[in-house]
């Protein structure tokens, strides 16, 4: 697309400051390229992941998302939600609720409704009050994290691998899905003064830092999705 417009056409489209933000035109298609490459994959790995979950809540107690904002709810009211990942989960669910459409919703469309980010919050929330392991929602034990990056840590506990894991899922969707760059790493000045590249997608996590290189952002989610199903790549 770029190659053929002229540089001040596609700035007037896109914007001069956009534009400038790439190293050229040609690199701005390539991310967009890249983010039309693995939108699928996202897309499949959210809807999995989000069904699992919903699943393993499911066979705990039916309508747990209605049941939970009500016993939420009460702890609010009485000064008693103080957990910090419960109150996030009450609120993610409550701003749902405060929606006129979502009052009579059933379950399911309520379900639907839930971000990508509320999700790995009741993950953290499940594997930390034990009911359900990694591998009932993605076996992680195969993923090697160094394989993205040299920098990244080798991982033996398989439920922290799997939260870094959704933490960068979720870094590369919401970068895709607002459609920034994905192509750029960053530059680190080591004390020898020489010039590294190092990841620009990354999460920091009980003292792990992990990320993933620009051009392993393909291989990761396909190895994900591999370790969902792997009649799904």
């Amino acid at each position: 697309m770029g190659e053929h417009l002229e540089h001040k056409k596609y700035a007037q489209l896109f914007s001069e400051d956009r534009i400038s933000s790439y190293e050229s035109i040609e690199e701005h298609d390539r991310n967009l390229d890249l983010i039309a490459s693995i939108t699928k994959d996202l897309a499949i790995i959210e809807l999995v992941f989000r069904n699992r979950i919903d699943q393993i809540m499911l066979n705990r107690r039916q309508d747990w998302i209605r049941v939970w904002h009500a016993e939420l709810l009460i702890q609010k009211e009485n000064g008693n939600l103080k957990n910090p990942r419960e109150k996030a989960i009450f609120y993610k669910i409550d701003q749902e609720f405060q929606k006129k459409e979502n009052s009579l919703a059933s379950h399911n469309h309520l379900i639907s409704r839930m971000m990508f980010g509320f999700w790995i919050e009741v993950a953290f929330y499940i594997l930390q009050h034990r009911y359900c392991n990694s591998c009932d929602l993605i076996d992680v034990s195969n993923i090697d994290l160094k394989k993205y990056s040299k920098f990244n840590e080798k991982l033996k506990d398989n439920n922290l691998k799997l939260l870094i894991i959704l933490a960068l899922v979720q870094k590369i969707r919401n970068r895709a899905f607002h459609w920034e760059n994905l192509l750029k790493n960053k530059e680190r000045i080591l004390n020898n003064y020489k010039i590294i590249k190092i990841p620009n997608i990354y999460t920091a996590f009980r003292g792990f830092s992990n990320g993933i290189y620009a051009d392993k952002i393909e291989v990761f989610l396909k190895d994900v999705l591999n370790n969902i199903d792997n009649e799904l790549n």
